[in-house]
């Protein structure tokens, strides 16, 4: 009995020895916790990314100290950027890309629950009202909500844990502690404004580029007054890849003078070139709202003109209201204006603004006028950062049917007009347009005439009446003479004699014949009828695109690199150059040559 007491006593105790065993190397509660958390979703209720309807990300600038704050949403079904004063988000897939990362976020392990970590992680939470001057270690901040504004998912995202795996950071929870190693994208997590929109500011091809007028003037603001210096139309022709100086007007002592190139001069092709390159790579950099009033063609009331907060926020940017011919308001520019023709039959107009400073963000204030260069938002993200090179500009699009290349027609056999001539009709309607160059020159009269300036400039084209081919009544044809003796013996013949002769009459008579069919006008007809349908179809499709341009244009400010704008913004010296001296020389002795060989 005391045997198996003993042998009882022994068990007991090595069985208690190994619970102690066991339960003493029980591996630590946040090493197991944190097995348990490898691979899950940092959050599993949020599934779809198409209930995120709210985006906000707040970063922390550590060298200008600044919060940044960045905001998407859709308003009523439409996707705006809040913080950009709901400028179209036209690149909204871009918030289910970003909600699709924080779906697919996943935990590798759980890193520190020590609060004192954070700052080393970079996981501090970016709230104005907790962080203080020379904050370091601050993360950004990511939160998006649903349609009822419950949030769906909350997370400041730190530093990379790993500079091998871009996509492995440091994250934490708002309100929480503990700071987990997560496997997270975060290209498509942007605070870059031009990251959400449609960066192609005026949509068009080089290649489509017909004409460019250049209105060139700049405004003295002390004196209100626009300072003239020389309005000039160009023409590309691809046929042979050149450029032509089709109107070439000068300043000069109060009135516009016609200007000719010099026997050594030419037009110097790759500025003109680049110009268009320019115009077709122009980038949106920021935007601001228009004041209220002013609509697509940058007309203005009254209302609006004695508005003077209204127009301290234009000035602000560089751009001044005035008096034009008609007297109404127009927008003219500090440094100029430029119009860009398309064979689309499209003719944008380009206003030129304010240079502004680059980096950080516009302020929400009232505009003043010490507020010169404080709009410095404009820069942020773009190539130009930390040069202080952005500029303001406005645009707008009209519709120029003469843009685009009229049908040639084909008569048919035995018409007229003469195959290629224009109808009566066409050819008014070729007078009441005015060139874009006349547009500009009648636009700087309106100005000149506000500052007291004398101005002749060039009077518009009157429109022309509508001229119509006139038309008459068919000439009747020639009778038959048997026809006609008949008829003055028509009194002699009796009622039975007249009788007789109808029924010989329609017996004699055969069916008409039916209109032979000439294959060639039929051809020509077909053909011309596919060449009007064509050009119609193009005249639609230009009003189109006009609209579609006039609407989005419309209540908007642009901010373009000011690298950009020197490239378009060209002096009379980077479009006129010097011919090369031998050319000149070879020129020269061409025209000798010709004048010698002339008949006495």
């Amino acid at each position: 009995m005391n045997e198996m007491i003993k042998t009882l006593s022994f068990v007991g105790v090595a069985a208690l020895a190994l619970v102690v065993g066991v339960w003493t190397h029980r591996p630590p509660a946040d090493e197991d916790e944190s097995r348990s958390f490898v691979g899950e979703p940092l959050f599993k209720d949020f599934k779809d990314p198409r209930d995120a309807k709210t985006l906000e990300i707040i970063e922390y600038d550590e060298d200008t100290a600044e919060i940044q704050n960045f905001k998407v949403a859709q308003v009523k079904g439409v996707w705006v950027i809040p913080s950009h004063e709901d400028y179209p988000a036209d690149a909204s897939q871009q918030l289910g890309e970003a909600a699709a990362s924080v779906i697919e976020a996943k935990t590798v392990n759980i890193e520190s629950d020590d609060p004192e970590t954070h700052e080393t992680y970079g996981v501090v939470d970016p709230d104005p009202k907790k962080l203080t001057a020379g904050a370091t270690g601050v993360g950004k901040l990511v939160t998006m909500e649903n349609k009822a504004g419950k949030k769906l998912a909350q997370l400041i995202i730190g530093k990379q844990a790993d500079k091998a795996k871009p996509d492995l950071r440091y994250v934490r929870k708002p309100n929480q502690n503990r700071v987990y190693v997560a496997s997270i994208k975060t290209d498509k997590l942007s605070t870059r404004f031009e990251d959400w929109i449609e960066k192609d500011l005026l949509k068009l091809n080089a290649w489509d580029i017909e004409q460019v007028a250049i209105a060139d003037y700049s405004v003295d603001e002390l004196r209100r007054a626009i300072e003239p210096r020389y309005n000039m139309l160009l023409g590309f022709d691809k046929k042979d890849s050149k450029w032509n100086m089709m109107e070439f007007d000068v300043f000069r002592e109060g009135q516009y003078e016609p200007e000719k190139l010099a026997d050594n001069e030419e037009l110097n092709a790759q500025k003109l070139n680049e110009l268009k390159t320019a115009l077709d790579d122009l980038k949106i950099i920021d935007v601001r709202k228009k004041p209220a009033g002013l609509g697509a063609n940058l007309r203005a009331g009254e209302e609006l003109s004695n508005n003077p907060e209204v127009k301290a926020s234009l000035e602000q940017r560089g751009f001044f209201l005035a008096k034009v011919d008609d007297g109404g308001l127009g927008i003219y520019s500090n440094e100029g204006e430029i119009r860009c023709g398309t064979m689309e039959g499209v003719e944008y107009v380009l206003r030129f603004g304010r240079i502004t400073q680059a980096g950080g963000t516009e302020k929400d204030e009232a505009p003043t006028e010490t507020e010169d260069d404080s709009e410095a938002s404009a820069g942020a993200g773009s190539d130009d950062k930390g040069t202080g090179a952005n500029r303001f500009i406005m645009v707008t699009a009209r519709f120029n049917e003469e843009l685009i290349a009229k049908p040639e027609l084909q008569p048919l056999p035995g018409e007229s007009p003469a195959a290629g001539e224009k109808p009566a009709d066409a050819k008014a309607d070729e007078a009441e347009k005015t060139s874009s160059i006349e547009s500009s020159l009648a636009d700087a009269e309106g100005l000149l005439a506000q500052a007291g300036a004398k101005s002749a400039g060039k009077d518009s084209a009157k429109p022309a009446a509508d001229a119509k081919p006139k038309t008459g009544p068919p000439a009747k044809p020639a009778g038959d003479k048997a026809q006609t003796a008949d008829n003055a013996k028509a009194g002699e013949q009796t009622p039975a004699d007249d009788a007789k002769a109808a029924d010989k009459k329609a017996s004699d008579e055969k069916p008409a014949a039916k209109p032979k069919i000439d294959p060639e006008a039929e051809r020509i007809k077909k053909e011309n009828e596919r060449k009007q349908k064509e050009y119609d179809d193009k005249v639609k499709k230009g009003e189109e695109k006009v609209k579609e341009l006039s609407d989005r244009f419309a209540d908007w400010y642009y901010v373009i690199s000011d690298k950009t704008y020197q490239k378009i913004h060209l002096s009379r010296d980077d479009i006129i150059k010097q011919k090369a001296a031998a050319e000149t020389k070879n020129s020269e002795e061409e025209g000798s040559a010709t004048d010698s060989a002339l008949p006495e």
